[in-house]
């Protein structure tokens, strides 16, 4: 907690103003070892360390349900600005998104397909209709689970020095239009 900052007024008496927030240095190396045992605690399937003074978690998450559980832990407000978040879903969780979509679609358009690619999910394949290929994004964007990480470079970047690209949606439409023939 940083000193309170003081505010003089014109007659001279001194009115002590709580803005330690403005104030505020950044987590002690104690501090941090604190929240390193809370983390180790709440979240006992991922590493969990110190690096300086914040606590660094890091692992993998083999399930979208597994970081569901996770995320609220990792951007707690009395968490987020004091730990390095190194958590990841696996590429295996986005492929099983990618054949749920899959599944899910094939009734009503059996030539698209999706899959996970690079955090993201592609639809690809052929479609009989405009509407069809409308209708398998919004089934594939409705699909994804609620709680996504970030990507790693942007969450690491936040003025956008090294990662340049904008960004993407999770979901890309590769499909290609291709009426049935009468």
């Amino acid at each position: 907690m940083g000193r309170p900052l003081r505010v003089w007024v014109a007659a001279g008496a001194a009115i002590a103003a709580a803005l330690s927030s403005c104030a505020r240095p950044g987590p002690t190396p104690e501090e941090a070892e604190r929240i390193s045992g809370e983390l180790s605690r709440l979240l006992p399937e991922l590493r969990v360390g110190v690096s300086g003074s914040k606590a660094v978690v890091e692992g993998e998450i083999h399930s979208f349900e597994a970081y569901a559980r996770v995320h609220p832990v990792l951007y707690d407000s009395q968490y987020a600005d004091r730990i390095l978040n190194r958590v990841f879903v696996t590429e295996k969780a986005w492929q099983r998104v990618a054949e749920r979509i899959t599944a899910e679609i094939r009734p009503f358009a059996p030539r698209i397909r999706a899959r996970a690619v690079n955090r993201q999910i592609w639809l690809e394949g052929e479609a009989a209709s405009d509407e069809d290929a409308r209708r398998a994004q919004k089934v594939a964007n409705l699909m994804l689970p609620e709680a996504i990480p970030p990507d790693p470079v942007a969450a690491h970047d936040p003025r956008g020095e090294v990662l340049k690209v904008p960004p993407r949606a999770t979901v890309q439409n590769f499909v290609v239009i291709r009426p049935k023939s009468r």
